[in-house]
């Protein structure tokens, strides 16, 4: 638990992170991120970037190759690259 959270981690699996759209994100201390040049883990950027959506105001968005889509799908996040789809849900609310 993170100081002021209310919001338990569930140890390594389902979650990773979670924000809030007030700008705090926490990341699950269980899990094993890695820097985007590593295959052997989670990516933190990839992470991140989802949460950071969230604090933005996007929801989660089940769309293959979405970074919001609410299921970690591990890829090569070293060229990390919104999708169009991303974009314009982003260009929507801003």
């Amino acid at each position: 638990r993170h100081l002021g959270c209310s919001q338990v981690f569930d140890g390594t699996g389902q979650e990773y992170a979670h924000a809030w759209r007030l700008g705090d994100v926490h990341f699950d201390d269980d899990e094993h991120f890695v820097s985007p040049s590593s295959s052997e883990g989670i990516s933190l950027l990839t992470v991140a970037v989802h949460e950071i959506g969230h604090v933005l105001g996007l929801p989660h968005i089940r769309r293959p190759g979405s970074i919001m889509h609410p299921n970690y799908i591990p890829q090569d996040s070293k060229d990390l690259e919104l999708d169009w789809y991303d974009r314009k849900a982003i260009q929507q609310i801003y």
